[in-house]
């Protein structure tokens, strides 16, 4: 079982309008329905098998097909729900935006809404990039350059003369075998 962030409440009833009409209410969607029924595995099959809430403003827990491409869509949805979900949604569902968007606004963490603009998303791969990661690879091209040292990594010593601590001895690994 995966958890969701950002989600205040699953099942508040958010009124959405008639296309031809748009002062009629055509009727009443919930952040639920709009997981079970647009978020698809490229196979068609729903990427969401349960979807539980205990009560508004609790975490929520999903359960998934334990495949790479559900464990894959996940990832990209923990970095930040809204984000995902409004760039997935505006992609691939025939539910029109402003609906997206006012489902979005009553039932999501308004932090995660405020971040959607400086998020990019890549359709083809399906891949959500935050703030966020654009700092962790700056910190990844520092970490891999020649003159970086860790002082903190497994081993002993200073500098690049770093001798490596044996966790377990070669012995001891054979005889779980």
């Amino acid at each position: 079982m995966d958890g969701i962030r950002g989600i205040l409440d699953l099942d508040k009833e958010v009124a959405y309008y008639s296309v031809t009409e748009p002062d009629v209410v055509a009727g009443t969607m919930t952040l639920r329905q709009i997981l079970y029924s647009e978020i698809r595995l490229s196979d068609g099959y729903n990427l969401f098998e349960e979807i539980h809430q205990a009560d508004p403003m609790c975490p929520v827990d999903v359960v998934v097909p334990n495949i790479e491409e559900a464990e894959r869509m996940m990832l990209m949805m923990q970095k930040n729900t809204a984000a995902f979900l409004k760039f997935y949604l505006g992609f691939r569902s025939k539910i029109p935006m402003d609906t997206i968007d006012a489902v979005m606004g009553k039932t999501m963490d308004p932090t995660l809404m405020s971040e959607i603009e400086k998020c990019s998303w890549d359709n083809d791969k399906m891949i959500l990039t935050t703030p966020d990661d654009a700092e962790n690879d700056k910190k990844m091209k520092m970490e891999e350059t020649a003159w970086y040292v860790d002082i903190f990594a497994d081993g002993e010593g200073d500098g690049n003369k770093r001798k490596k601590i044996a966790f377990a001895s070669k012995e001891a690994l054979d005889e779980l075998h």
